[in-house]
């Protein structure tokens, strides 16, 4: 439905000479025709009297899913020869395309090499024991590290030289955290240790060791990747080292992080003072540096987006004033998004129907008309809702203490905990099926596996 909206949606923006009521038109129309397709745990189907429905599939509002989609297209793909759709993003979104990384569709030729190796160890134990090797060795250790600290990110490198006191040390400051990343800061920091190696006259077994294994990894990557103009300017250094020392062989090598070990632990340091504003003397630095850097696209694409899940939050809770105190927390809470892809057809439905107290007990039934009354069943003493059933009817104490006491303490008593909190699913279900209140809708709602019932009927008959 939104293939190529960046070509054929415009984003929510009043621009010079424009109409509001046909922007607005346009976008209702395309709106109601996303949510009219938007399929549900429960087989039904959202529409635009139903955002709530919307909501708990963690989808944005529809405006500002158009702004997700076409945002992250001018972040990927700019055309710059010719006027196009994508130019009309760059001023609805006021990006600076001079001021933003430019990643290349090609790199390397295709018989390209890296001019260095690099050693990953299979676990913490294995790196801190090499790391041993390598303080023993007479080569040259190089470590490098990125930081974000205070809103602010950089990267340093140190160099400890055997038989000598103290140590070198280059530092960068990358600017705001909302245009830089750590993971830029670490191939910074790789790239401040190959200037450190620079000044030295004999290089023989060097390393730069760095406890970022992404960083490390990407060192060998032949395909474009964000940040790649970094990695290129890396390899040019190393190559650069390689003529100037004939039988120099630069390792780039993992160490494990706050492991106590003294090359990264001080690396770690110098990088947070870099982080604050405390740079190096300019003319010290790589001339890819000097002039500053260029903002990341992948930190643009971050940044952009929790600016929409915040607005998105608001906008729901705006409107949608009318929900159960369990269902205007976010909607899935995001503690809790790994679980509920995780979690089996039935458990999601029963969950959602609780969250939106939609779920088939006497209340809600009342109010469809489908029970004559909406006292509880069980206890007879009140109108049985989610929260009557979750946690005060006495018919039900017994399997309450024995599911929800037992394992979630205090907390168990809380429904927007229940509802809330990958913890409490398991102690949850377990109680909703010791009861065998849902089972006649639901069956057993522990069940790990999307069972049937056509599938069970074909197996007794068998």
């Amino acid at each position: 439905m939104l293939y190529a909206a960046d070509v054929f949606l415009t984003p929510v923006r009043m621009l010079p000479g424009q109409e509001a009521t046909w922007l607005c038109r346009r976008n209702q129309t395309a709106r109601e025709s996303t949510e009219t397709s938007t399929p549900h745990h429960d087989g039904r189907h959202a529409n635009h009297r139903d955002r709530h429905h919307v909501r708990h599939a963690n989808l944005l509002p529809f405006t500002l899913l158009v702004d997700k989609i076409c945002h992250r297209a001018i972040t990927r793909k700019f055309v710059a020869d010719h006027r196009s759709a994508l130019t009309e993003l760059v001023f609805a979104y006021n990006i600076h395309i001079e001021a933003t990384e430019t990643i290349l569709p090609i790199r390397f030729h295709p018989r390209w090499k890296p001019p260095h190796s690099i050693d990953i160890a299979t676990d913490k134990e294995e790196a801190t024991r090499d790391e041993g090797d390598w303080c023993r060795r007479p080569g040259i250790r190089v470590y490098s590290d990125g930081s974000d600290v205070d809103g602010g990110v950089g990267a340093a490198a140190v160099l400890f030289k055997p038989g000598n006191p103290g140590y070198k040390v280059l530092r960068f400051h990358l600017g705001s955290s909302d245009d830089h990343s750590v993971y830029e800061a670490e191939v910074v920091g790789l790239l401040l240790g190959t200037e450190l190696l620079k000044t030295e006259r004999s290089l023989e077994g060097a390393s730069i060791a760095a406890d970022n294994k992404s960083s490390i990894q990407a060192t060998k990557l032949r395909r474009p990747a964000p940040a790649h103009y970094l990695l290129d300017s890396l390899h040019k250094h190393l190559r650069a080292l390689g003529r100037k020392h004939h039988e120099a062989k630069v390792t780039i090598r993992w160490v494990p992080g706050h492991m106590d070990l003294e090359g990264n632990e001080t690396a770690d340091l110098e990088a947070k003072r870099a982080a604050r504003g405390d740079s190096s003397p300019i003319e010290d630095l790589p001339d890819i540096l000097r002039d500053g850097l260029p903002r990341s696209a992948t930190k643009m694409r971050q940044v952009f987006l929790t600016d929409l899940q915040g607005k998105a939050k608001t906008t729901w809770n705006s409107s949608l004033p009318n929900l159960s105190p369990a269902s205007t927390r976010d909607s899935p809470p995001g503690n809790m998004k790994n679980s509920l892809e995780k979690m089996p057809r039935r458990q999601a439905n029963i969950l959602f129907q609780l969250r939106t107290e939609h779920v088939p007990l006497q209340k809600h039934l009342h109010r469809i008309r489908r029970a004559e009354s909406p006292i509880c069943p069980a206890c007879h003493a009140a109108p049985e809702t989610v929260h009557h059933f979750l946690l005060t009817c006495p018919a039900h104490a017994h399997h309450r203490w024995a599911h929800l006491d037992r394992a979630l303490g205090h907390a168990g008593r809380s429904l927007s905990c229940l509802l809330n909190t990958s913890t409490a699913m398991k102690p949850l279900f377990s109680f909703i099926n010791a009861t065998g209140r849902l089972s006649e809708t639901f069956g057993n709602a522990t069940a790990g596996k999307r069972t049937n019932r056509q599938t069970t009927q074909r197996s007794a008959h068998h």
